[in-house]
């Protein structure tokens, strides 16, 4: 799994590309645990990545502005940084589904 900050993460197979959110069980034996709950499903990377960042901004848009551009900054970081930590996995993934990826632009 390829961590995205806190509470994201994306797992990748032959069929599919999933989001995963971060829970903490509230109750029950397992009360306390850490749990990776699929939330969407995606044909390839980009439109997963596309997604996270447009879903983040719409839960963000509530608070003031300023915070909003900070979170998208903060959320391309991360992106960012998951991708450079995980390049192998990502390019041995991409070899087999024979689809280029966008190449990743340095932060501005």
């Amino acid at each position: 799994m390829i961590k995205i900050g806190e509470s994201w993460g994306i797992e990748m197979d032959d069929t599919c590309v999933t989001i995963l959110q971060r829970k903490i069980v509230l109750t029950g034996e397992n009360e306390g645990d850490e749990v990776w709950r699929p939330m969407w499903y995606y044909a390839d990377l980009e439109s997963a990545f596309h997604s996270l960042v447009d879903r983040d901004i719409q839960n963000q848009i509530t608070n003031r502005f300023p915070m909003l551009i900070e979170r998208i900054a903060e959320l391309k970081k991360e992106i960012h940084d998951a991708l450079e930590k995980h390049s192998k996995e990502i390019n041995e993934y991409e070899s087999v589904m024979h689809k280029p990826m966008i190449p990743i632009r340095k932060n501005r």
